[in-house]
């Protein structure tokens, strides 16, 4: 499936273990898949706003079968995925929690990022549980940890989905995330997904927000 636009947590569980990420526009994912690692006990796929899915099935490979430049794309979406997920990876090495959450604030910068002249805005539905599972910390700790970086002067929610960074909370000049961004910017806000009665024939589709469902539900959807 092809990420058109919107935004998906992707949550993974094992053990005692939990950690969550973001799929959003230009990902390529297959959650069906995800039952091939033994460790994962738990999958579970929320839209956090409203989002469109493009189904590439059987009949999507015949028809683009000899075309080579629809091959290389899909195949640098991939990588590009793959190298986010790499990139996330960074942030659980950090032993100190606010420095996780300036890394993470970081990363999402670099691809959901608007440079203003204040710094630079994130309009994602970031509540401090979900930083907590994508920073593999506890959420009180990172209820804490953001209140140290808003005294200091480097992370701000002005309102609710929508957080400032300054100078160094995403590495000091903020025009340079955008000299590298090869991400689609346009998000919209809130949405949820509920993919257990998706069409197997439909090209296409919309998810709405709040829901979770783990892969399962993904099963109809494969050609």
């Amino acid at each position: 499936m092809l990420v058109l636009d919107g935004l998906i947590a992707v949550g993974v569980d094992a053990g005692r273990a939990h950690t969550t990420w973001l799929v959003g526009s230009d990902d390529l994912v297959r959650p069906w898949n995800m039952r091939e690692f033994s460790l994962i006990q738990n999958t579970t796929w929320r839209a956090l706003t409203d989002t469109r899915l493009a189904l590439l099935d059987g009949d999507f490979s015949r028809r683009v079968a000899g075309i080579p430049m629809i091959t290389r794309e899909l195949l640098g979406r991939a990588t590009q995925t793959t190298h986010w997920l790499l990139a996330k990876s960074l942030i659980a090495g950090s032993p100190v929690v606010e420095e996780r959450l300036l890394l993470l604030f970081a990363l999402l910068s670099e691809r959901w990022g608007r440079v203003r002249r204040d710094g630079v805005w994130l309009n994602l539905p970031l509540t401090h549980e979900l930083l907590a599972q994508m920073c593999g910390a506890r959420r009180p700790s990172v209820t804490t940890a953001l209140r140290s970086l808003r005294e200091r002067g480097l992370v701000d929610c002005t309102q609710r989905g929508c957080w400032l960074l300054r100078g160094d909370a995403i590495g000091g000049d903020p025009l340079a995330l955008t000299q590298h961004r090869h991400w689609d910017r346009s998000a919209r806000a809130g949405a949820a997904i509920d993919p257990a009665g998706f069409d197997a024939d439909a090209a296409g589709l919309h998810v709405a927000a709040g829901n979770g469902v783990g892969t399962g539900a993904f099963d109809s959807m494969v050609a």
